[in-house]
Formats: C-alpha cells, structure tokens, sequence
C-alpha cells in the first residue's frame, strides 16, 4: 500500500520549473534598471538593480529579477577596478549610515550591504587608500549591525556552539563582532560571545 501511495504521488505532482536558463532569456527589449551612486575618495561606487524587481516585463513573460540585473560597479577615473554580481540586491544602507553618523570626509571605507537571497546577508568593506582593495567579505544569517566609528563596524555571526545541530535555525546564538578597518586588513574580535540555549544543553 505504501508503495502504490508512492507512485500515485510522483504521477500527479507536477514537475518543478523555476523559469528559462540565461541563454534562453528574450534580451531584444529594453529593461529598466536604477541606479544608484556614491563617491568615495575618488572611486565611484554604483548599483544597479531592476525598477521592480517583481514588474512583468513589457513583450516578456517573466518578472524582471530573473534576469539578474544586480550589480555593484566600481570605477576609478572612468576605469573599472571591481564589479559584483547578486542573486538578491545590493545596499548603501550601511554606507549612508556611515556617513550620517561621522560626515564624507571621515570615510575611507566603503561598506557594501548585500541581501543574497533568503537568509542570507552579505557585507562587502572596500578600502579606498592608499590603494583599492576589498578587506572584508562576511556572509550571515543576520542583517543586523552597527556603525561604531569611521574605521569601526558591528556584525553578529553564528556562535560555534557545540550541541547547536539540536536547535532549530531560528534558536541559534550570535557572536556580537567588532571590525577594526585598516587598509588592507579588517581585524576580527569578538566582544561578546552568545549564550548557549536550552536546545543545545546536554
């Protein structure tokens, strides 16, 4: 019986198909885009995502994020030094913040906040001087921070605590974490470490 309810299943439940590959895109149409701009130290930073990322594209039968047109651009003098492509969208939010707080000319870093999809957060830190180099990729599952000073910033990362395969994701601690900036290195401390939850205890 249990075999017969088996087979039922795989004979009704219809396949899953989450949309055409790249190649097989319709690229003879205009799509809009935004864009949006900083300018650090020189290097000018731009973003470019879709108008709406959920719109149904005018002579196509897609949304327009399927196409993917999430991009961070970098350029110095007219000349590309760094791009970044994202399955989910780019962010100043972490930038502007930065600059709110301590004013343009204190900012010799560019902090680039990146939702990836689902639960996934990103956070990009470009060093303008004295020379372009990125010094910080952290991927998480939290989208929490904090802008503690020009050369400072906050994460909250999963804490390695043993037993944590019992908990359920939504139950896991975080690491409250500093990064000290400099320009060619992000140092990593950990300023407070998570406690363990009951879930994990043995």
């Amino acid at each position: 019986m249990k075999t017969l309810i088996v087979i039922l299943l795989v004979l009704v439940t219809p396949p899953i198909w989450a949309g055409p590959s790249a190649a097989n895109l319709d690229y003879s149409f205009s799509r809009p885009l935004l864009i949006d701009s900083r300018y650090v130290n020189g290097f000018r930073f731009d973003i470019i995502r879709p108008r709406d990322r959920f719109e149904i594209l005018e002579d196509s039968q897609w949304m327009a994020e399927i196409y993917a047109d999430n991009f961070l651009i970098v350029r110095h003098r007219g000349i590309g030094v760094a791009t970044e492509v994202s399955e989910g969208e780019f962010s100043f939010k972490i930038a502007d913040e930065l600059i709110g707080k301590f004013g343009q000319d204190s900012v010799h870093y560019m902090p680039i906040y990146e939702w990836g999809g689902g639960q996934v957060t990103i956070y990009h830190v470009y060093s303008t001087e004295p020379q372009f180099l990125k010094i910080l990729e952290l991927q998480s599952r939290s989208d929490r921070y904090g802008v503690i000073a020009p050369d400072q910033l906050q994460f909250y990362e999963p804490s390695d605590i043993e037993g944590l395969s019992k908990c359920p994701p939504s139950a896991w601690p975080y690491d409250t974490v500093v990064y000290t900036l400099y320009p060619n290195k992000a140092e990593r401390h950990v300023v407070k470490t998570a406690e363990v939850p009951e879930c994990a205890k043995p």
